[in-house]
């Protein structure tokens, strides 16, 4: 890895990006032009470089900074001198590792969060927080929100609890208890159907969302002690909002003790569940191998999978005249000057096949050695259209990770539904940034491929999350294509930087 060089191929871009706004500073009528270095274009390729550690990611920033402020003081009616000094010191305070996104106005609870759902015939709540105060947690600043700072509990629990009232009927599924350093909580989906022609829950013309029943939902623990929950999570409905699903986690208020045996759940006209914490035996066997990519082919391939749940496939005669990947060209181009991506290296001509199948180009026979799981992602796109939501289902399984590139994950669960078969992870070290989620390939998270039992391959995107100023993350990931119900197991991988994390997933369905 050449530090030296991939700084100075970043400060070179940004000049020649200020070279350019200088010749034309007139925006393009027909949007950004592609040949230009933009704020946007710049950015992608210093979290590329910061992604595999060719350049400090405050420098990085540092540098963005100066090309926007830069740009600014060129256009017509920009800063004055003194302005850019102000703004530069601000600017500065700003920069950081790790950067949390503060919360609206009104919310409520102790974390942050966005839930991400795109479809006809459906309506989407964002992340909300419907809790308690938040328990009293150590400052973030006091530990560094990659390092965890106490071992987690993490216990399978795959029970369904009956709610509903009013003719309303529905489930929650508690997938897994995780309890850490910020707090306990049951990882959940559920659904709730609504009666037909129930005008008492029309607004403004439609059917309002209703909200998740966790403030009617109580709890003892075999000490004697009662708790409430709040939830965080989203939302979606269709069928005119009469089905409605949630996913999340139904929060504990207070943090009960670790060493509680099981929880008594009681919820209005349902007799008690109990759900039993005492330890499991060992999950999923883990192993961990050395990967044989360089620095720079770990992250094209995490391009690819983005751009394998990202982009459309088009006929031949649909095909655009250029593929929207978020220009990898210039993330390959500033690799190689880092020395992160060697020359010889075949993925950058696999990813450009990739991308002519994708979106543009003439399309032609796979180059040699292209990764089985692009194939068969590609492959699927192109056999038929996404195959409908299935039947609200849950599978219990969990599983902790061991660390990688800094992150620490574990699945704690998925469902399919509304939004297709998504998964729960509960993890540290990816904390969200000020554009986070992003589907360019070069944001924090590792790839996640999965194999199926029909040899088929799956990957992830980026979902919802909901954060904490500790540093904790919940993120829900789609799995794309989505899973066949009563799928019995899965084969993960995820490639590190230098290691790649390998298991198998029995999936037991409720």
């Amino acid at each position: 890895m050449n530090r030296e060089r991939a700084e100075t191929h970043l400060r070179l871009l940004a000049e020649q990006g200020l070279r350019q706004a200088a010749a034309r500073p007139a925006p393009s009528p027909r949007g950004e032009d592609p040949a230009r270095w933009t704020p946007a274009r710049l950015a992608r390729v210093a979290q590329a470089l910061s992604s595999v550690h060719a350049m400090d990611a405050v420098a990085a920033e540092e540098l963005q900074d100066d090309f926007e402020l830069a740009l600014t003081v060129r256009q017509p009616g920009g800063l004055s001198q003194g302005q850019v000094s102000g703004r530069r010191v601000g600017a500065r305070r700003l920069v950081r590792p790790w950067r949390h996104r503060p919360r609206p106005p009104g919310a409520g609870g102790s974390g942050t969060g966005i839930f991400v759902r795109t479809g006809a015939g459906t309506s989407t709540s964002s992340f909300t927080t419907m809790s308690p105060p938040a328990l009293s947690q150590p400052p973030a600043a006091s530990r560094p929100p990659s390092v965890r700072p106490a071992p987690w509990r993490v216990t399978p629990v795959g029970r369904v609890i009956q709610i509903g009232d009013g003719g309303a009927q529905g489930e929650l599924c508690l997938l897994a208890f995780a309890q850490t350093a910020a707090g306990a909580r049951f990882i959940m989906a559920g659904w709730l159907d609504q009666p037909a022609g129930d005008e008492s829950r029309l607004s403004g013309g439609g059917r309002r969302l209703p909200s998740m029943p966790s403030q009617r939902l109580t709890a003892v623990d075999d000490q004697g002690t009662g708790y409430g929950f709040g939830f965080t999570g989203g939302g979606s409905s269709s069928d005119g909002h009469i089905h409605t699903e949630w996913q999340g986690a139904l929060e504990v208020h207070p943090d009960p003790p670790q060493q509680i045996r099981w929880l008594d759940v009681t919820a209005p006209g349902v007799s008690v569940t109990r759900i039993d914490l005492e330890p499991r035996p060992p999950g999923p066997e883990v192993t961990v191998v050395q990967t044989s990519l360089t620095p720079g082919e770990v992250l094209l391939d995490k391009i690819a999978a983005g751009l394998l749940v990202r982009e459309p496939v088009f006929a031949p005669d649909q095909r655009r005249s250029r593929s929207a990947t978020g220009q990898p060209g210039d993330i390959i181009a500033a690799l190689q000057a880092a020395e992160a991506l060697p020359p010889s290296s075949p993925v950058p001509g696999q990813l450009a096949w990739l991308g002519a199948n994708l979106a543009g180009g003439e399309v032609t026979a796979p180059p040699a050695g292209v990764p089985e799981p692009w194939l068969s992602l590609l492959a699927y796109h192109q056999r038929r259209p996404p195959d409908p939501a299935p039947a609200f289902c849950a599978a219990a399984v969990t599983v902790e990770l061991p660390e990688i590139d800094g992150a620490t994950l574990a699945i704690l669960g998925l469902f399919n539904g509304l939004d297709g078969t998504v998964a729960e992870l509960l993890a540290t070290g990816v904390a969200p940034d000020d554009d986070w989620p992003d589907s360019s390939g070069t944001g924090p998270m590792p790839t996640l491929w999965l194999r199926d039992h029909r040899d088929r391959w799956h990957t992830t995107r980026m979902q919802g999350f909901s954060s904490r100023q500790d540093g904790e993350v919940i993120m829900q990931l789609a799995i794309e294509p989505p899973l066949e119900r009563d799928t019995p197991w899965l084969d993960l991988q995820a490639t590190g930087q230098k290691e790649q994390i390998r298991a198998r997933l029995p999936l037991r369905w409720i």
